[in-house]
């Protein structure tokens, strides 16, 4: 993985048909029914072929809770079901953003109401495995707050950059999300 610089898509394939993917999602949005104890065995075994493969998994196990505990049910059934059961999406988690200091509780990442939905306004870094995430969870501030959304990599005005060159840690890519 190293040397190739990416996870193999097949071990993920292999993973998830040998029912190792998406153990904390409930069954009836297609997953294991599990809980995230057995979501952190499976990270821990997979985590023995090194640190890209657990960074993978930990990845999804971040969201998961978030959408499990607090998404709606039209969330959960749109997004668990590609979480779970013998499919792998992967999901990536957008929350530093390009600074000496990154402060996840208050980004400048901005989120404005607009219609039923939000406009998200912002770069976020150090984006693990964005380049090949179908969906991101951008943490974004609100006149009141903070929040976390949903972003479908397909989504109008989402932009990535080209894989960053990071030191060691080859087969973990990092890209630049730009919102």
């Amino acid at each position: 993985w190293r040397e190739d610089g990416q996870v193999e898509r097949e071990f993920w394939r292999e993973a998830g048909e040998a029912g190792l993917l998406g153990t904390s999602v409930p069954e009836e949005y297609g997953g294991h029914g599990g809980d995230f104890r057995h979501e952190m065995v499976v990270i821990d075994q997979q985590g023995k072929h090194g640190v890209e493969g657990f960074s993978a998994s930990l990845h999804n196990t971040v969201i998961l809770p978030y959408l499990v505990r607090h998404g709606t049910e039209e969330q959960k059934k749109k997004y668990l079901p590609l979480f779970g059961g013998d499919r792998f999406h992967m999901a990536s988690l957008a929350i530093l953003e390009p600074s000496p200091v990154s402060e996840p509780l208050r980004p400048r990442t901005v989120a404005e109401p607009k219609g039923e939905g939000f406009v998200l306004s912002g770069t976020k870094s150090f984006v693990v495995f964005g380049d090949r995430a179908s969906h991101f969870l951008v943490i974004a501030r609100l006149e009141d707050g903070v929040g976390a959304f949903i972003v479908d990599r397909e989504a109008t005005g989402v932009t990535l950059s080209e894989p960053e060159l990071n030191m060691g840690m080859k087969g973990l890519t990092t890209v630049s999300l730009e919102l």
